[in-house]
């Protein structure tokens, strides 16, 4: 009877600890890919950063300048000259968002991840239609 008993749980040992070893995998590579999205969140929160820093900076450091200057050498007034000198700030402030947007864009979001998953279910399906 006690050997009847072992063998009965034996199958389902080993199910059990296959089932592990494969949970402990997925928790593997859904780690490793957590990190690598942290890391390209963070550099693209840097580029955001960044952006928002020169245009705000430049706004600062160029626009009396640029007004002084168009209104001496075009005889602009000066609400003409600050609203060009303002959209020309506002240019490299939308390139720098724009290569930020484009960096999340381009960035595949848990491709090794999905491709497993993916790959789990053709298999998963392929086991039921035999049975």
């Amino acid at each position: 009877m006690e050997t009847a008993q072992r063998a009965a749980t034996v199958p389902s040992q080993g199910l059990a600890e296959s089932l592990a070893h494969y949970l402990e995998a997925r928790g593997l590579l859904l780690s490793l890919e957590a990190n690598e999205a942290f890391q390209q969140i963070l550099r693209v929160t840097v580029f955001i950063l960044i952006a928002g820093l020169a245009a705000f900076t430049g706004w600062l450091l160029l626009v009396g300048s640029l007004v002084g200057l168009m209104m001496a050498r075009f005889h602009w007034s000066w609400p003409l000259a600050t609203a060009v000198a303002g959209a020309g700030n506002l240019l490299v402030a939308m390139f720098l968002i724009k290569a930020a947007h484009h960096h999340l864009v381009a960035s595949h979001w848990w491709a090794d991840t999905l491709k497993e998953f993916k790959n789990d279910c053709i298999w998963l399906r392929e086991l039921t239609t035999k049975h």
